[in-house]
């Protein structure tokens, strides 16, 4: 049947038809193969880590595993990026316990970006990371020195070589500018992580001149792009006044947004916020519990002390010394100095638990180990007294010198002790003991006088006598004193 005359429509002839345009064909991925080297792989690693250059489109974990491999074969570039990754969490869960070998490696063969990243974490407590200051100085000292002109070529993490839309700057000694990476990635590639990390050398003068404004900014920029890392150094900048106003309630905020997006760290930190009510309208032990307990499940060791003393002295929750050693005993088991402390005095002092000395000993090495100078005090007041060991007077005053070198009041204590009757081999020497003496008094430990009275006898009693009164404020006694690192000192 015809189709009637107003219905019927005028046919094209075939030459008139429009043509389909052509099907465009994905450009494939390039997949990894036997014969690419360790730079091959690295490059396409970057690649899919920002979905730029040959691939089309993100694959951390694909990234993750073109790093390793790489680094497997040498590549200290790739040894760092893998460590960049665990310790921002890109591609595998994050890790400060886990990236800390990796940058150390990769900083080893010359790799810049993990120099500045250990000064950084170094220098501050971080889960899993020991803090360490003379090394955090020792890689500030090292990035200074490969620098300098005439100094060989390092591994400088510029931008991968099929990154046409960046062209690294160079220096005036004709050296890719240290700095290239992280502001390709934080830039060109919208990487959060990168922001913090570019941020943090800003703030603490890591690689370039501190500028606390263009720290904050960068800090701001990750925050705004939702990284929760970001949140938190901006947290701290508002804490501390660095690069803003301070303001309490703008860090508790900040702190609030990274602990409740998987920040670690902040979890701590948060908890802390609501125990001692900064940027809050008062404390709240209840919401500080939550929080610490929060943290610690996920592997925060200052969290799970933190955790620990809230138990031991019945903030938040009923007394318990027994969950508080539980929670000492997580956090000194995750490297936490303070909980080291705390559990080997808990467990010397029968506090919660029955006498222990050697487990108290073998918690309180642990801490001194890592420069808790009270532990050091602790273990050389043992091996006086043969609490659970012989007594070695020898070992005994070694150890109270070494806690002295931190200005241990305790130390000074012992040490005015042992220079008045020379125990231990310690020259006997009055005025040396009533330096000491004078020195335990202004630190604090005022019991100092009367043992020392007792220790040299009614003979010297009227040289005693002229030992200055307590001065006002007492001596450091150096825990987590490592001296600030940029115009600011961190919160955390």
């Amino acid at each position: 049947m015809e189709c009637p005359p107003s219905l019927s429509m005028p046919q094209p002839a075939v030459a008139e038809l429009p043509l389909s345009p052509p099907l465009t064909q994905p450009t494939p991925t390039p997949t990894p193969t036997p014969t690419m080297s360790a730079d091959e792989m690295t490059a396409l690693g970057e690649a899919h880590l920002y979905g730029r250059g040959p691939v089309n489109a993100r694959d951390r974990a694909q990234a993750f595993d073109l790093f390793l491999r790489a680094a497997n074969l040498g590549d200290a570039k790739a040894t760092g990026l893998v460590g960049f990754m665990y310790e921002f969490g890109l591609g595998v869960p994050a890790s400060f316990a886990q990236c800390e070998p990796y940058y150390q490696a990769a900083a080893a063969r010359g790799h810049v970006l993990s120099m500045a990243r250990l000064a950084y974490l170094k220098r501050y407590a971080h889960p899993g990371i020991k803090r360490t200051v003379d090394e955090a100085n020792s890689w500030m000292a090292r990035i200074r020195e490969l620098m300098r002109p005439g100094v060989p070529q390092a591994t400088w993490n510029a931008p991968p070589a099929w990154e046409s839309e960046w062209s690294p700057a160079k220096t005036k000694e004709g050296k890719p500018d240290v700095f290239a990476w992280l502001c390709w990635a934080a830039g060109m590639c919208q990487c959060s992580a990168a922001q913090v990390a570019k941020g943090t050398c800003f703030y603490y003068g890591i690689v370039v001149a501190s500028d606390p404004a263009k720290a904050v900014e960068s800090f701001r920029k990750s925050a705004d792009q939702g990284g929760p890392r970001g949140h938190f150094m901006l947290g701290q900048c508002y804490e501390v006044g660095c690069g803003v106003g301070r303001s309490a309630q703008q860090a508790f905020q900040h702190y609030f947004q990274a602990a409740t997006h998987g920040d670690v760290v902040a979890m701590k930190t948060v908890g802390r916020c609501y125990e001692h009510g900064i940027g809050l309208a008062a404390p709240d032990y209840t919401h500080a519990l939550a929080w610490y307990r929060r943290g610690a499940k996920v592997g925060n060791g200052d969290a799970a002390n933190a955790l620990g003393s809230l138990y031991e002295r019945g903030h938040g929750a009923t007394k318990d010394q027994k969950r508080a050693i539980y929670w000492y005993r997580r956090g000194a088991a995750l490297g936490n100095v303070t909980a080291q402390w705390n559990l080997g005095s808990m467990y010397q002092d029968g506090i919660g638990t029955k006498r222990w000395p050697d487990e108290a000993l073998k918690w309180l090495l642990l801490a001194a180990q890592q420069d808790h100078p009270d532990a050091m005090y602790r273990i050389g007041e043992i091996y006086q007294r043969a609490t659970g060991v012989p007594e070695d007077p020898k070992v005994a005053v070694s150890w109270y010198l070494r806690a002295a070198k931190f200005n241990d009041p305790d130390a000074f204590h012992a040490l005015a002790f042992c220079a008045a009757t020379g125990y231990g081999g310690f020259p006997r020497n009055l005025n040396k003991a009533l330096r000491y003496l004078d020195l335990g008094i202004r630190g604090g430990a005022h019991e100092a006088r009367r043992s020392v009275i007792e220790s040299v006898g009614s003979v010297t009693m009227g040289i005693i006598a002229r030992v200055p009164r307590p001065a006002t404020g007492i001596l450091s006694n150096g825990i987590g004193s490592f001296g600030a690192a940029g115009p600011c000192s961190a919160a955390e």
